[in-house]
């Protein structure tokens, strides 16, 4: 249990890496997030608000995560699926504000 944790965090912090050489000026974790958001980026024109999972997501937190999404109204709020495939760096981003 504790090595699924690990790698998680591990992923957090790729995550949170990335965004920053995407020239976010804030990237924080969420530890132990059992909410919609395990990472926050705020850049200088927008903030980002990323969900990242492994391989996939179960039905019911994908639903979750929609309705969550869909209160964000701001143009300047974007609520991110951030899906990473097998064991390396391959992820699939989605943005979930419909609004987008």
């Amino acid at each position: 249990m504790r090595a699924n944790y690990l790698k998680g965090r591990d992923r957090e912090y790729y995550v949170m890496n990335r965004l920053r050489n995407e020239g976010a000026v804030l990237a924080k974790r969420s530890y132990g997030s059992k909410g919609p958001i395990d990472v926050l980026a705020v850049f200088p024109d927008c903030v980002r608000l990323i969900q990242v999972k492994k391989n996939g997501i179960r039905r019911e937190e994908l639903i979750a995560l929609k309705k969550f999404a869909s209160r964000i109204t701001s143009d300047d709020i974007r609520v991110e699926l951030w899906i990473f495939r097998g064991s390396g760096r391959n992820v699939s981003i989605s943005v979930l504000n419909k609004h987008l």
